[in-house]
């Protein structure tokens, strides 16, 4: 994922980002108000992601699932397999159609593979 200057926009720039990025409601998206509000927020979770730098530490002793869009140019499903080098248990993948949003159109599948996941845990 290519790193961006996302944390740096103004509430302008950043209903334009995301509005392209897509995922976020219009009603939210058409409030300056409400975006004024959690643009700090946002900059901050954008910020983490351009800031982090990868070092690889040991194997997670945990099984890890992983939610990819075929569509989704930030994580790609060739880029989240990645997640299988994190962890020493099982690594589960799901690979929905549609973009990095795809969780939210596909969200009766994702809650049923986290409750299967979790099942052995409770």
């Amino acid at each position: 994922m290519a790193k961006t200057e996302l944390a740096g926009l103004s509430v302008e720039e950043l209903t334009d980002e995301m509005r392209r990025l897509g995922g976020t409601p219009e009603e939210v998206l058409a409030n300056p108000a409400l975006l004024a509000l959690i643009q700090p927020l946002l900059a901050a979770d954008f910020e983490v992601n351009e800031l982090y730098d990868y070092h690889a530490e040991p194997r997670l002793p945990i099984p890890v699932t992983a939610f990819a869009g075929t569509r989704d140019h930030f994580a790609h499903p060739d880029d989240v397999a990645g997640w299988q080098d994190e962890t020493g248990g099982v690594y589960t993948q799901l690979v929905l159609e549609g973009g990095h949003f795809a969780i939210f159109e596909y969200a009766d599948a994702v809650l049923g593979q986290i409750a299967a996941d979790l099942e052995p845990w409770i």
